[in-house]
């Protein structure tokens, strides 16, 4: 009679905790979405979205909140957008790609809110930009790269795309090409050149 103490519990969990498959289906008789809910109809585990018969997105709810892994798919198969949720809100390193499966861009969210360096790359993997975020907005140094990996682009952002202080130009060698210096105003940058190649 022990042994079966723990089939019974196991039975009578299950029994408790019935989840039922959900697939939803389009116009064209194309299924759109399959996913599982459980008897108050709150939505559990995997939900997978299909546009035209092919997959689009996998995602994981627990308790009717995103909750976990969610990838969204390019027609090929490729993954085009792979991030985390927790209770709801982007949480972690966000990763999206080209449609060949090469890394596009990484961003850091918290809580919802994406702060820290998002870094884009050229289709060939080298580093094309540098931004740092706070608050879901450009604050903080930038800098932006040729496609053969020199410096084009460094100086800082201040709520949004607005410059602020030093910003510097350089060619695809190094060299260097220009310099200005941007102020606020009204919200808005005002960038001024202070030196520029062949201008000494």
């Amino acid at each position: 009679m022990k042994n079966l103490t723990p089939l019974l519990l196991l039975a009578l969990l299950v029994s408790c905790n019935p989840l039922e498959e959900i697939q939803l289906k389009d116009d064209h008789g194309n299924v759109s979405e399959i996913f599982s809910k459980d008897k108050e109809g709150k939505k559990q585990g995997l939900k997978t979205t299909f546009l035209e018969g092919v997959k689009y997105c996998e995602e994981f709810y627990q308790d009717d909140v995103l909750s976990g892994t969610r990838k969204i798919f390019y027609p090929n198969g490729n993954i085009e957008v792979e991030e985390r949720y927790v209770d709801g809100l982007l949480d972690g390193l966000v990763k999206s790609y080209y449609e060949d499966g090469k890394l596009l861009l990484t961003a850091e969210y918290s809580k919802g809110t994406m702060s820290g360096i998002v870094k884009s790359y050229y289709q060939d993997g080298q580093l094309k930009e540098e931004v740092t975020f706070v608050n879901n907005e450009e604050n903080g140094p930038f800098k932006e790269y040729h496609s053969n990996g020199q410096l084009s682009w460094e100086g800082t952002y201040i709520n949004g795309e607005n410059e602020i202080g030093l910003i510097v130009q350089y060619d695809d060698k190094g060299g260097l090409l220009k310099k200005m210096q941007c102020d606020t105003f009204m919200g808005f940058s005002k960038c001024k050149t202070i030196w520029e190649v062949g201008n000494d």
